[in-house]
């Protein structure tokens, strides 16, 4: 049985200016990276996403359109970005839990078998003990969302690759989603 190793624990736990015109279209920075973001990631749900983070995310999603280096992370531009000060990733980790969480059906998918009996044997390879029973209990579509997301299965929970995690923004988002899931519900019985 696999444990998640301490880098991830604590980055669940803890929860892991562009405001210049672009001449050529009128678009702030941010808008225009995003924009590029999307154009790359093409879906059928993208104008729904754009809707739901709006609607549901607007402080979360203003606040990381004034950051460039938030912007640079939730679009998979630059990894490093995701956490070069404590302001930024606060911004990161609002956005991307939104993303991941409250917007997941628009933006991402909707979640698998969500039963507590298929979570636990999900986290029955990754996470041991209350922590894992807690998660199950609490955070189930959130773990199966990670789940069928091999970047935020592999790359952020159980085999915590910061590269790896950040380069994939839905992948980051569902990590942030279960982080916040995990830390609001779970918060005593996964910090050992």
């Amino acid at each position: 049985m696999k444990s998640v190793s301490s880098i991830a624990v604590a980055l669940f736990i803890a929860g892991c200016s562009s405001s210049s015109v672009l001449p050529s279209t009128g678009q702030t920075v941010a808008h225009a990276a995003l924009a590029s973001h999307r154009a790359v990631n093409d879906s059928p749900s993208a104008a729904r996403c754009d809707a739901c983070m709006t609607e549901s995310c607007s402080d979360a999603l203003g606040a990381c359109k004034s950051d460039t280096d938030c912007i640079a992370c939730v679009t998979s531009q630059d990894s490093d970005a995701c956490e070069r000060n404590a302001v930024t990733h606060a911004r990161v980790d609002k956005y991307l839990g939104c993303r991941g969480g409250a917007c997941r059906s628009a933006c991402i998918g909707e979640a698998r078998d969500t039963s507590v009996a298929a979570c636990t044997q999900l986290l029955s390879e990754a996470v041991e003990g209350p922590c894992g029973t807690c998660l199950a209990a609490h955070c189930c579509e959130s773990v199966t969302a990670c789940h069928t997301n091999s970047t935020c299965w592999d790359g952020c929970l159980t085999n915590h690759n910061p590269r790896k995690c950040h380069g994939d923004a839905d992948g980051h988002a569902l990590f942030h989603a279960l982080s916040a899931c995990g830390n609001t519900q779970c918060k005593t019985e996964c910090a050992n």
